[in-house]
């Protein structure tokens, strides 16, 4: 650490963050490290670090003040919107998430988060256009058909429109035939909802094959399809 500073500023900040403020020497240390850096810096350094470890609260103190100073940091408002989503203040999120898109449009984690925080707001409408935007600028993004399949059924859901509730199985179809074989349940809820039991089966019995023992939900899913479909075991 004798020649990264920065790298030794971090852990000092990491540790008084983790684990209990910093003995005296060692906070002489981080002031001495500290005035080699702009307060921006330190102010998101401190910010990231809490973010990293679920320490969303803190986090978005240490964001606002770096905004303060940075309104036109599309990222800063996009990890603000982000610790304010994992905390559990969608709509908080949202604004932010707007910002950062404002900032750069091509924003494609922004966009992802504020469709999950629309669908949470039940702006279900909103949700669908984000991750479509999402599938525009990088079809493969990582867990896009999921939780474009997610929005779809939860619009369809709300408007009464089976055609959604297609669209949101087309989705899953993608994610399932890309590996996600976790989704075969989440597939048969979606069938059986749509009385397509003979489908809702068979993806029971493909996630039993491909993943392992159907949860005690999915078993019971299982029971009642195959009573809907008159098998006997």
């Amino acid at each position: 650490y004798l020649q990264d500073h920065e790298q030794a500023l971090s852990d000092l900040i990491t540790y008084e963050a983790l684990v209990e403020p910093l003995p005296d020497t060692y906070a002489d240390i981080m002031t001495e490290l500290s005035n080699q850096h702009d307060t921006s810096s330190l102010l998101w350094m401190r910010a990231m670090i809490r973010s990293n470890n679920e320490d969303y609260k803190e986090a978005i103190i240490y964001f606002d003040n770096y905004i303060t100073s940075h309104p036109n940091d599309a990222e800063a408002h996009f990890q603000r919107g982000y610790a304010y989503t994992h905390s559990g203040q969608a709509y908080e999120a949202i604004p932010n998430y707007d910002r950062a898109i404002q900032l750069d449009p091509q924003y494609t984690e922004a966009y992802f988060w504020r469709g999950l925080a629309r669908r949470r707001t039940t702006d279900y409408e909103g949700g669908v256009q984000d991750l479509q935007q999402v599938v525009t600028l990088d079809p493969d993004f990582e867990r896009i058909h999921h939780e474009l399949g997610y929005a779809y059924w939860a619009l369809g859901d709300d408007v009464d429109d089976r055609q959604l509730k297609y669209q949101a199985i087309d989705e899953l179809t993608i994610a399932i035939d890309a590996g996600e074989h976790d989704l075969y349940t989440m597939r048969a809820y979606f069938y059986a909802d749509l009385w397509e039991n003979q489908l809702a089966l068979a993806d029971l019995e493909s996630y039993e094959e491909s993943v392992g023992p159907l949860t005690s939900g999915a078993q019971n899913l299982k029971e009642n399809v195959k009573d809907r479909l008159g098998i006997k075991d």
